[in-house]
């Protein structure tokens, strides 16, 4: 609704990493995840509950948790995997979206890796491949339609921004939407507007597009331009 900012506090790997949610209307922080290093988080679509990254005793990595925002319940696990996990997209009550770093190596700088999977957030879920191929395909997001998903592709050799239908990722055609790499999509409310970071991550840029029977890919332009 606009009306909450859900971010992660801390750089670092560790303990002091966690998740905090600004009040728009009043200026407040509140701390939400108290231990684990928790960060990353992904709203539910009704707002509710937030997905994060965090570690547990029993973790072998960093897996992905559930928790209501009014604490009305403990965080559950929802992953439990040998390898991090970040989310990216919760486009419906069943299907929460995730990065399944298996693979990570370094393109132009930045580091990539592995698939994009998707798991129920109820838990007690096994996992499904959305994306993979034999170059890295991961940090999925889905359009606010349901009909589109942005990721990231390492297929050309440098980190690029592509669209293609979903949920049936095979379907159809794939699009290249950014410009010289790209990095982290999201879209716009209104679905016409894919921003993303630019490739070195010093920049946002952003991207109309025209979803329909083909997907069109217009102008690109520089939002924010931070520091080398």
């Amino acid at each position: 609704d606009g009306k909450l900012l859900a971010l992660t506090i801390g750089a670092s790997r560790g303990s002091n990493r966690h998740t905090a949610i600004y009040d728009f209307n009043v200026g407040t922080l509140t701390r939400i995840t108290q231990e684990g290093g928790a960060h990353a988080p992904v709203w539910s679509p009704d707002g509710r509950r937030l997905a994060f990254t965090a570690e547990s005793p029993i973790s072998e990595a960093e897996d992905l948790f559930v928790q209501p925002v009014d604490h009305s319940a403990p965080a559950i696990a929802v992953t439990h995997l040998p390898n991090d996990q970040h989310a990216s997209s919760w486009p419906n009550d069943t299907m929460l979206v995730f990065s399944n770093n298996t693979a990570v190596r370094t393109l132009g700088g930045v580091v990539t890796g592995g698939s994009a999977d998707v798991v129920n957030p109820s838990g007690n879920a096994v996992p499904r491949r959305l994306l993979g191929a034999a170059w890295s395909e991961f940090d999925a997001t889905i359009s606010p339609d349901g009909q589109w998903m942005a990721y990231t592709s390492s297929e050309s050799g440098t980190p690029e921004i592509r669209v293609r239908p979903f949920a049936v990722s095979a379907a159809g055609g794939n699009w290249k939407v950014s410009a010289g790499g790209g990095v982290r999509a999201r879209w716009s409310a209104d679905g016409r507007t894919i921003f993303y970071q630019s490739a070195d991550e010093t920049a946002i840029r952003s991207t109309k597009v025209t979803p329909g029977t083909t997907f069109g890919v217009g102008a690109t332009e520089t939002v924010l331009q931070g520091r080398t």
